[in-house]
């Protein structure tokens, strides 16, 4: 089983879309099935995205994005990732519903209000 849990700050661009601040990712699951990724917005709203495991090391995991709240969605996201389960950063950008997305976040700030 694999967790990683993080407040912090980010921004969740999709085109056609607003901007969405990110405060916090969790991510979880079998990394022998697609892992469940779940963003929750400063707007109270949430987000979610699976994605499979390509590929880990001490520091940092690489995934492929497979589908988005049960509906199509493609593309990489990364993940560095440090002690207690914490994220230090995540980067992704790929296509959403047939629309293209990207997401930054850093791990550890509190969000800005």
């Amino acid at each position: 089983m694999m967790r990683l849990d993080q407040e912090g700050a980010g921004l969740w661009v999709q085109s056609g879309l607003p901007d969405e601040r990110v405060t916090h990712v969790t991510l979880g699951g079998n990394p022998g099935q697609p892992l469940g990724i779940a963003f929750t917005l400063a707007s109270g709203g949430k987000r979610a995205l699976a994605a499979r495991l390509e590929r880990k090391d001490g520091e940092s995991l690489l995934l492929q994005i497979v589908n988005s709240d049960n509906q199509k969605a493609s593309g990489r996201l990364t993940i560095q990732y440090g002690p207690k389960n914490s994220i230090k950063t995540l980067a992704a950008q790929g296509s959403l519903h047939g629309q293209r997305f990207r997401i930054r976040f850093e791990g550890g700030e509190k969000p800005s209000r």
